[in-house]
């Protein structure tokens, strides 16, 4: 089992990239919104926490149906 200090470690990574990844997007010139990341950055942190849903709440969490 993980321990609280280790989910809240792995939660402020998680949180700091996020937030990265949202402040990333722009309007684009035909009204769409766009991103300079690279796909496999997204992709990675959707990974991630993913990852981090199932080892600190589990599989049999409301979080990890969501």
């Amino acid at each position: 089992m993980i321990t609280r200090q280790a989910a809240l470690d792995q939660l402020a990574v998680l949180i700091a990239k996020g937030e990265q990844i949202v402040n990333s997007y722009h309007i684009g010139e035909y009204g769409g919104t766009e991103t300079r990341l690279q796909e496999h950055d997204l992709r990675a942190f959707i990974t991630a926490a993913f990852g981090a849903v199932e080892r600190i709440a589990g599989r049999s969490s409301e979080y990890y149906a969501q």
